[in-house]
């Protein structure tokens, strides 16, 4: 799905930290410069912080012609970056880092948005998510943050309909890492340590959840149940006031997303692909060609794509094909006596 020369020209160099899908001919990853290939990196000593390595926004396009599949843009000065795509009220692709700095492409348009205006949020964290829930763009952060995306620099915030005691503020205990929902009156936020919330289209309640485990990942599922992961991958399903856990897998990383794709919650982070179901955690039965490009997912328009550090895969039609696999493009590299 691609060659040398689009993957040397685009990919080299680089590490995938989020992917998207936006249609099914139309495609973001979000990659950031990987530090270890500068030259004398042993010698530079203590690693760079994330805002001093280039950021690229690669666009795929598998249906155009050979020589326009594949583009990029950048960005410098941004801190870890999450993404996802909106539709209302605008078609946009929002880039997001941890501090609050904007970067949106779409409509024919693209380019820094600056800083979140979290003055208006009356308090604001780190920024920890952001999902497509009915079209619309949600944002969640710590201090347990919530936004909508309405617009260019707008955002309807939604943190101060949650208390918050002045020694909880800052505190890991509490705040949101993800936020997934039925649709926009049927919304469940996690994170903290058991802190997880509803919006049932008019008013914020807390869950009586049972585990004060950090949590991480949230997925409402098309099975009609809510998934909710965390440390070690402990996994609970529920919904409402009725919640059990249904694995303790002992992961030694904890699920960066969980998405619902045809009849499965698949769940993933760096080390592998996993498929989750209210009986538990299972290992899914993937070749490693495809396992082996782990850490990132995103499902719309009936595909699914995956994409990590080692490369990305997109299912299809019930048939898995490998986009880029890093090491094997390396390998054709060195047949056709190219540099990559």
């Amino acid at each position: 799905m691609i060659t040398t020369e689009e993957f040397s020209k685009n990919l080299l160099g680089y590490n995938i930290v989020d992917c998207v899908v936006r249609r099914r001919d139309f495609f973001y990853f979000i990659a950031q410069e990987d530090y270890t290939q500068r030259a004398g990196y042993k010698a530079e000593g203590r690693d760079p912080d994330a805002s001093a390595l280039i950021k690229r926004i690669i666009v795929w396009r598998p249906d155009q012609a050979d020589g326009k599949r594949w583009a990029y843009g950048w960005r410098k000065g941004m801190d870890i970056t999450i993404a996802e795509f909106g539709s209302v009220p605008e078609d946009k692709l929002v880039i997001v880092d941890t501090g609050g700095i904007v970067y949106a492409v779409g409509g024919g348009t693209q380019g820094l948005e600056g800083e979140l205006p979290f003055e208006r949020s009356g308090r604001y964290g780190s920024v920890d998510k952001l999902r497509n829930i009915g079209g619309e763009l949600y944002l969640a952060g710590g201090n347990r943050t919530v936004g909508i995306r309405r617009g260019v620099s707008d955002w309807r915030w939604e943190t101060e309909r949650f208390p918050l005691a002045e020694n909880e503020f800052g505190s890991s205990k509490i705040g949101f890492r993800d936020i997934d929902g039925f649709n926009t009156s049927d919304i469940y936020a996690v994170g903290g340590h058991g802190d997880v919330w509803h919006f049932d289209g008019k008013n914020w309640g807390r869950v009586d959840f049972p585990s004060n485990q950090p949590l991480r990942t949230v997925c409402c599922a098309g099975d009609g149940n809510v998934y909710v992961s965390g440390y070690d991958g402990i996994t609970f399903v529920g919904r409402g006031s009725r919640w059990r856990c249904i694995a303790e897998p002992a992961i030694s990383l904890p699920f960066r997303d969980l998405v619902w794709y045809g009849d499965r919650v698949w769940a993933t982070n760096d080390y592998g692909l996993w498929w989750v179901d209210p009986d538990g955690v299972k290992t899914t039965d993937l070749p490693a060609t495809i396992t082996g490009c782990a850490g990132n997912l995103s499902a719309r328009d009936g595909l699914l794509l995956l994409a990590g550090y080692y490369g990305a895969a997109l299912l299809q039609d019930g048939e898995w094909k490998v986009v880029f696999h890093y090491a094997a493009m390396h390998e054709r590299s060195k047949e056709d006596g190219r540099t990559a």
